[in-house]
């Protein structure tokens, strides 16, 4: 199955993503929502796990064992900002959205319709995205892998009700379960188990590049001479769209690139 995702960026963080393939990944702790990667710890869940852990113990190795002091101190841990801070300092993510045609995000992260939104594809064969799930740090891959963000009115848990961690309810979601009030975004995220910084990807998986409305001529000409450089010596498909506002409504729709 083909899926198609889209990142909206200024004018000059576009040229330097057509002229390298790279793109940022940031890490969680200097995104904008503080709920980000940061899972509620129910009592429940945790009071389950510590009674599996302390069982594992025999009495021969009671000093291993916690008290009740030392679980109120271990849950407070977790729930602190140091936690999040240690618990994400491994992970970095790039954000994407569903469309290209969202007009908060214009506004919000291709500034202000003077930026594009650039197009990629992904092509979803049975058993990637899990493969991909179970890669460690040292098998990293170039390929974007869009993983959808869950919306919801629940946050994600770091335990489940029987003391697990790493379940469907636990795992991933504590790193794509996002406020309904994001959901205009329409996200997707690329994860990688690494640290934030500047990442190749493969170039192939860019097909469009959709210019905003406000964008200036100059930087429009730019972008198309790179759009035109990489299909002719790089083998890339990228299309070029311009954007226009609908007449009657409050929606986008791309019309024929025109310099």
């Amino acid at each position: 199955m083909m899926i198609k995702f889209y990142q909206y960026r200024s004018a000059e963080i576009t040229k330097i993503i057509l002229k390298d393939s790279t793109l940022k990944f940031t890490n969680p702790m200097d995104f904008n929502d503080p709920f980000d990667f940061h899972p509620t710890v129910p009592d429940v869940g945790f009071n389950k796990f510590i009674k599996r852990v302390n069982g594992q113990y025999s009495n021969k190795r009671k000093k291993y064992r916690l008290g009740h002091k030392e679980l109120i101190t271990h849950r407070t841990k977790l729930r602190s900002e140091d936690f999040r801070r240690v618990y994400t300092e491994n992970f970095s993510i790039a954000c994407f959205s569903k469309s290209p045609f969202i007009l908060p995000m214009w506004a919000h992260y291709a500034d202000d319709h003077q930026g594009c939104v650039i197009e990629f594809k992904f092509e979803e064969t049975e058993g990637f995205i899990e493969e991909f799930i179970n890669l460690k740090p040292e098998e990293d891959t170039t390929t974007l892998i869009p993983l959808d963000v869950i919306y919801s009115n629940n946050r994600p848990s770091l335990f489940d009700n029987d003391g697990l961690t790493n379940t469907d309810t636990t795992g991933t979601n504590a790193c794509l379960v996002k406020a309904k009030v994001w959901e205009y975004e329409q996200e997707v995220r690329v994860i990688k188990k690494k640290k934030s910084g500047i990442y190749s990807f493969d170039r192939k998986q860019m097909t469009g590049i959709y210019f905003g409305m406000k964008i200036n001529k100059q930087d429009k000409k730019i972008i198309s001479q790179l759009v035109d450089d990489s299909n002719k010596y790089t083998n890339t498909k990228i299309k070029k769209h311009d954007v226009q506002i609908a007449f009657n409504t409050f929606e986008l729709f791309k019309i024929p690139f025109s310099v």
